[in-house]
C-alpha cells in the first residue's frame, strides 16, 4: 500500500494534546481503496480493523486532487467517499489524503486511538466505459462465459449481449456453430457459419463497433449484416484485395485498411447520406449507404444466411444512436482489448 504516515506503518502508539483532550494515536491499517464499476462515484477504503461507526469526519478531511467529496460513510471496517463526479474507464484515480480533524476523527473501535494521517493511492477496477450502461448500447464480450453458450467443443450456440438489453446471436444447427477460441473470441469458418438474433427494433441512426479479424479475404463476404439482407452490413467489395465496405443497401466508397489475419477495430455509423466507415485511426470514409433500417443482426453472413465470412470477432458494440459523445472513450476501450 502507498500509506505515507509520520510514524512506523506496525501502528506504534503515540499521545498528544489534541483540542484539549489527551488521545491514542494508531497508523492507518489499509487493505485496501478503489473505485469500481458497480460505484463509480464512490471510493471505497477497506481497514483491516472496524472503525468506530459514531465518529464520522467532515468531507474536508479528505481530499482527492480533481474531485469534490460530497459524503464521508463508516461502517465497520469501510470508509466510503461519494465524489460528484464519477470515475469513469481511463480515468487515473490519485491519491486520498486524509488529515485527522479536531471533531469526529477516524478511530478504530476496539481502542479508540484516533487515526494518524495517511495517503493512499486509489485503485482503479472500472473496466468498463459507464456509457455501456446508458440504455442505448449492448455489448458482446467474447471473454465473457457467462455471455457464450457452448459445447464440449466450444462450438458456440448462443452469445448474449451486456448492457440495454439482452439480445442474443443465436445459432441452433450445430454444423453452422461458429468456434470460440481462448482466451476469448469467436471464430467463423466462412463456409456456413453465422449468429442471428431474433427480429428487434433498431432504426437508423445505427452505431457499431466491432473488434475483428478477418482470417481469409474473400470477393462478396458479409462480415455482418442486419436481420435481413443489406439492412445494414459490412461485405467485402470490390473484388480487390483487401477492400470492404458498407450498404444499406447503396455502397459507400469502399475502405482497404484492414489487412488479412490482422486485428483492427471498425466503426460503422449507418445515417442515410451522413453514413462512414472507419478502421483503427485512419481516415473515415463517408457517403449515401441508404435508408434501410437493421432491426436485428447477422454476424459471419448476409441477412440472408449466406455470403459467409471467414472472420474472427473479440467485441462487438452496438447502439442506437449516433454514439459522438461516447465514440473516443469506447475506441480507448476496445483498443486496450486488442489481441
Amino acid at each position: 500500500m502507498n500509506i505515507k504516515l509520520r510514524h512506523s506503518i506496525w501502528g506504534r502508539l503515540f499521545s498528544l494534546i489534541f483540542g484539549g483532550v489527551r488521545h491514542s494515536y494508531i497508523d492507518a491499517d489499509i487493505v485496501a481503496c478503489t473505485v469500481e464499476d458497480a460505484s463509480r462515484d464512490e471510493v471505497m477504503i477497506v481497514w483491516a480493523w472496524n472503525l468506530d461507526a459514531t465518529s464520522v469526519p467532515d468531507v474536508s478531511a479528505f481530499t482527492i486532487a480533481g474531485k469534490t467529496i460530497t459524503n464521508v460513510a463508516v461502517a465497520g471496517g469501510l470508509v466510503t467517499l461519494t465524489v460528484s463526479v464519477a470515475y469513469d474507464f481511463g480515468d487515473v484515480p490519485g491519491d486520498v489524503v486524509y488529515v485527522a480533524p479536531a471533531l469526529n476523527p477516524l478511530k478504530q473501535e476496539s481502542s479508540g486511538s484516533v487515526v494518524n494521517n495517511f495517503t493512499e493511492t486509489i485503485t482503479s477496477y472500472i473496466t468498463y466505459p459507464a456509457a455501456l450502461d446508458d440504455g442505448h448500447h449492448w455489448w458482446y464480450d467474447a471473454t465473457d462465459l457467462t455471455q457464450v453458450t457452448k459445447d464440449g467443443s466450444n462450438f458456440v450456440s448462443e452469445w448474449h449481449s451486456k448492457g440495454v438489453a439482452d439480445r442474443p446471436l443465436l445459432q441452433a444447427d450445430g454444423a453452422k456453430q461458429p468456434l470460440w477460441v481462448s482466451p476469448g473470441t469467436i471464430r467463423f469458418d466462412g463456409i456456413d457459419n453465422f449468429l442471428k438474433t431474433a427480429a428487434f427494433t433498431w432504426k437508423q441512426p445505427e452505431f457499431i463497433y466491432i473488434l475483428i479479424k478477418e482470417i481469409v479475404w474473400s470477393y462478396g463476404q458479409y462480415w455482418f449484416d442486419g436481420l435481413t439482407t443489406d439492412t445494414g452490413g459490412i461485405r467485402t467489395y470490390p473484388n480487390t484485395y483487401p477492400c470492404f465496405t458498407i450498404c444499406a443497401p447503396i455502397f459507400v466508397s469502399n475502405n482497404a485498411n484492414l489487412q488479412q489475419d490482422t486485428w483492427g477495430i471498425i466503426r460503422v455509423l449507418f445515417k442515410g447520406t451522413q453514413s462512414s466507415h472507419q478502421v483503427d485511426t485512419t481516415t473515415k470514409i463517408s457517403g449515401n449507404a441508404g435508408l434501410n433500417n437493421m432491426g436485428g443482426f447477422t454476424l459471419g453472413a448476409r441477412g440472408n444466411n449466406t455470403s459467409f465470412a471467414n472472420i474472427e470477432v473479440k467485441d462487438i458494440i452496438c447502439c442506437d444512436t449516433t454514439d459522438a459523445a461516447n465514440e473516443a472513450e469506447i475506441y480507448a476501450f476496445l483498443l486496450s482489448r486488442k489481441p
